[in-house]
């Protein structure tokens, strides 16, 4: 999934697209923040993308809408929508925020408990 299939689906979220598909001219604001803000929450969501492909893997960082978001499909299809949606409009309907937020939250809690831990032997310092 795309930056830009993620950023168009937090637009939907937040039912700032119409119906032809088609962005309105007055997101570009929105659009010059969605990449810098897709890197934070790439970040944030990093050790569960580990967890749920159960190994380590390299942290995500975008240059650009157009370029591949290297996540898990369920973050990228659940979380990341409604996460970003969150961010774009807080500071213009704060209910809505809370309404994002939530979603978030459980979409991110429910792909945690299909994920397993990693386990690694404990190093003993003191002996």
């Amino acid at each position: 999934m795309t930056g830009r299939d993620i950023f168009e689906r937090a637009l939907d979220l937040c039912a700032l697209r119409g119906a032809s598909d088609s962005l309105p001219d007055d997101v570009g604001d929105l659009e010059s923040r969605a990449v810098g803000l897709l890197n934070t929450l790439a970040g944030e969501y990093h050790a569960l993308d580990e967890r749920l492909f159960k190994t380590e893997r390299r942290m995500v960082f975008l240059n650009g809408l157009e370029e591949t978001v290297d996540m898990h499909n369920g973050i990228c299809s659940a979380v990341l929508p409604y996460r970003l949606a969150s961010l774009l409009i807080a500071e213009e309907d704060k209910e809505l925020y809370t309404v994002l937020q939530y979603h978030a939250n459980d979409a991110a809690n429910r792909l945690l408990k299909d994920g397993t831990a990693r386990r690694h032997y404990i190093v003993e310092v003191y002996e």
